[in-house]
């Protein structure tokens, strides 16, 4: 939606602020590459589509919410190390954009690395959504990498198939396009409504929390059989 990214690099020593603490819960989490600790009860009506992490390389990252609530949010972010132990590497105010999306990119990455992330509101008892995602190992490494994939996620019908694929152990999340059949949507809104009614299911906010991902698009982003620009004029003088 072309909002504009604030951008952010960890430090293994930060100064915590006074605002609202996220909580244990997230500090002492698992380093599992597995989404099974990402569970439905995790999901608030604050942030109704969840978290999502993409673009990782073996520095930077790109994290990303929804907040459709009114209190000053906060990113905490936490290296876990061996055992599962977490330690927070950043935590700060992060801005939230027009329509309510939250887009922040955090440098300073350890290459190969796993991380967990929350975004909170800054008020005690503060609603909190979570999620994990692993730097990408260096460019010499030969580590092999597992992959989990979907494609053709067709609006309406049941994505157990996601489910699945969260609770499994994965580095990494391909969307390869059709993630929603937006046929016949003219507006921004039109395709915003069609984006959330897939995103808000517990299958996307369990698999994107789960780990990061790489997406592309087919067709039904914005038409069946769709191909160029046609039908996209409306939705462009929006912007």
């Amino acid at each position: 939606m072309g909002h504009r990214k604030s951008e952010a690099r960890l430090s293994r020593r930060v100064l915590l602020s006074g605002g609202a603490a996220l909580g244990a819960s997230f500090l002492a989490g698992c380093g599992s590459r597995s989404g099974a600790d990402f569970t439905e009860d995790s999901i608030t009506p604050q942030f109704p589509l969840g978290v999502a992490s993409g673009d990782v390389s073996d520095r930077e990252a790109a994290l990303w919410t929804r907040y459709a609530g009114e209190l000053p949010l906060r990113i905490s972010v936490a290296l876990v190390g061996a055992g599962g132990v977490s330690e927070r590497v950043m935590d700060e105010p992060v801005a939230v954009a027009d329509g309510g999306f939250v887009p922040l990119r955090v440098q300073g990455l350890i290459p190969g690395a796993q991380y967990r992330y929350a975004f909170a509101e800054n008020a005690p008892g503060g609603a909190t959504a979570e999620g994990q995602f692993r730097a990408a190992p260096p460019a010499w490494s030969r580590e092999r990498l597992i992959f989990s994939a979907s494609a053709c996620s067709r609006n309406g019908l049941s994505f157990g198939a996601l489910l699945q694929a969260a609770a499994r152990e994965a580095d990494l999340h391909l969307f390869l396009g059709d993630t929603v059949y937006a046929d016949g949507s003219i507006s921004r809104e039109d395709f915003r409504a069609r984006w959330t009614e897939n995103l808000g299911t517990a299958a996307y906010r369990r698999l994107r929390a789960a780990r990061s991902s790489l997406a592309t698009w087919d067709d039904h982003e914005i038409a069946d059989g769709w191909s160029g620009s046609a039908g996209l004029d409306a939705v462009q003088s929006e912007h």
